[in-house]
């Protein structure tokens, strides 16, 4: 499935989504990407082929589409992250008298996407069942 959203500068930004997996008990899994997106070999290997770099607009788009996603499933409880936090990075001999600060949580969500080596991040609305996995 796609959405089109409007233009912001002149770029059009697509949003794809599609069921991944769904069960009897009426849970369902979605994978939700945008497009253009950076050049990604997992997506290349898959058939995507809509790539291009990311620029000012796309970015844009982008923090747009994640506000607007988190407004949403807000609505079914206080997000609460349940992945392990990612930390700021800090000079060695500070972390012999402090603990690192930890990023916010929208950036714990948006790091992942960015940087691969990074690890998922799990974000849990409520108690409702409702989850974001970014990565």
């Amino acid at each position: 499935m796609v959405a089109v959203l409007p233009e912001v500068a002149g770029q059009v930004f697509t949003v794809h989504w599609s069921l991944v997996s769904s069960d009897s008990a009426g849970a369902a899994l979605f994978v939700l990407w945008p497009a253009p997106m950076n050049h990604d070999v997992c997506f290349r290997d898959a058939g995507f082929t809509d790539f291009a770099d990311a620029d000012e607009a796309w970015d844009a788009n982008a923090e747009g589409l994640l506000s607007r996603l988190l407004a949403e499933m807000s609505t079914y409880g206080e997000p609460r992250l349940v992945s392990a936090a990612l930390q700021q990075p800090q000079p060695w001999f500070r972390s012999l008298f402090r603990k690192p600060d930890v990023f916010s949580l929208r950036d714990q969500i948006s790091l992942p996407i960015q940087w691969d080596q990074l690890p998922d991040c799990v974000v849990e609305f409520g108690e409702s069942g409702v989850s974001l996995r970014t990565g």
